[in-house]
C-alpha cells in the first residue's frame, strides 16, 4: 500500500499521480479508472495517466488517514481488472483556535499579600499539532495608565505582582494575548476576574 501525505482542507489539492500499463493492443489495451472514495476524485490525463484531488474539505481533527481504492479495467471481452489502495495520511495546519477548559474560573486571595502571591491557573486547549497545538499566556494592558496587580506566566500561573488593594483601584482592563477580553474589578470584598470564559475571584479583607 503507497502512502501520501496532504494538507487538509484543501479542495482540488493534488494528492497523487497515478499510471496504468497494459502491453495488449486494440480495446484489450485500453483502459479505464474509477475511485471509490467520496473524498477523493480521480481525473484522466490521457496516456494511461490520472491524478488524484481531494473533493471535499478534510480535517485532521476529525480524521487524520484515509484508505482509498483504485479499480482499473480494459475494454477487451471480458473485461480485466485490477485494485489498488493506497493510504493518504492528513497533515496538520495551524487552524483552531485555543478554547479555554472552563467556562469560569474561580480563585480566592487576600488583599495586602506580598508580591508573587499565587492566585491560581488558567488553561486552554488546542488540537493542532506542532507548533500550532503549543499555547503561553501573557497579559496585555489595554490602558497603559493603569498598573494591573496580577502576572501571568506563559504557563498560565497567575501571581500577584504587587499588593491588592481594593480600596485604591476599582476597575482593571486587560487581555490574555490570543484568547478573549479579561475585565477586572473590585467591590468592597470580591474581585472578579471575567471573560469567556469568566474568571472569578473572591479576596478576604484582611483587617
Amino acid at each position: 500500500m503507497s502512502i501520501c501525505n496532504i494538507k487538509f482542507n484543501k479542495i482540488h489539492n493534488f494528492t497523487a499521480y497515478v499510471m496504468v500499463t497494459d502491453t495488449d493492443s486494440g480495446p484489450n489495451g485500453q483502459i479505464k479508472c474509477n475511485i471509490y472514495h467520496k473524498m477523493f476524485q480521480l481525473s484522466n490525463m490521457g496516456s494511461k495517466e490520472y491524478k488524484i484531488s481531494v473533493k471535499e474539505p478534510l480535517d485532521r481533527e476529525t480524521i487524520d488517514h484515509y484508505v482509498v481504492s483504485i479499480v482499473c479495467h480494459d475494454m477487451g471481452s471480458p473485461p480485466l481488472k485490477t485494485k489498488k489502495q493506497f493510504s493518504v495520511k492528513v497533515t496538520d495546519v495551524n487552524d483552531v483556535e485555543p478554547h479555554f477548559t472552563k467556562e469560569t474560573f474561580q480563585f480566592l486571595t487576600y488583599e495586602n499579600q506580598k508580591v508573587d502571591f499565587p492566585i491560581g491557573f488558567i488553561n486552554a486547549t488546542d488540537p493542532d499539532l506542532g507548533d500550532g497545538g503549543q499555547l503561553t499566556y501573557s497579559i496585555i494592558n489595554d490602558n497603559n495608565n493603569d498598573n494591573i496587580p496580577f502576572q501571568l506566566t506563559k504557563y498560565g500561573f497567575i501571581s500577584t505582582s504587587q499588593p491588592i488593594f481594593g480600596e485604591v483601584k476599582d476597575i482593571f482592563e486587560f487581555h490574555d494575548k490570543g484568547l478573549n477580553n479579561i475585565h477586572l474589578w473590585y467591590d468592597d470584598l470580591t474581585l472578579n476576574l471575567c471573560k469567556k470564559p469568566g474568571i472569578t475571584m473572591n479576596y478576604k479583607d484582611e483587617m
